[in-house]
């Protein structure tokens, strides 16, 4: 699975285009509000909350183990 992340809706449109998962960041001058409107798949307050998508426990990680 591919992911962009970017802070912009010019990176989300980007990340949709290539066909991967999108995450907004909250960190740069766009607003939360302007940034769903490009409907990412995800929206993190900061870059530090990217590994928890991965995790096994709480993140999208869990939905792609394997038992």
């Amino acid at each position: 699975m591919k992911w962009a992340v970017g802070d912009t809706v010019a990176d989300i449109e980007e990340g949709k285009n290539a066909g991967t998962w999108t995450e907004a960041v909250l960190s740069g001058s766009q607003t939360e509000e302007i940034l769903k409107e490009a409907e990412p798949d995800f929206i993190l307050a900061g870059v530090v909350e990217i590994p928890r998508l991965f995790d096994s426990d709480t993140g999208v990680g869990r939905h792609w183990m394997v038992s």
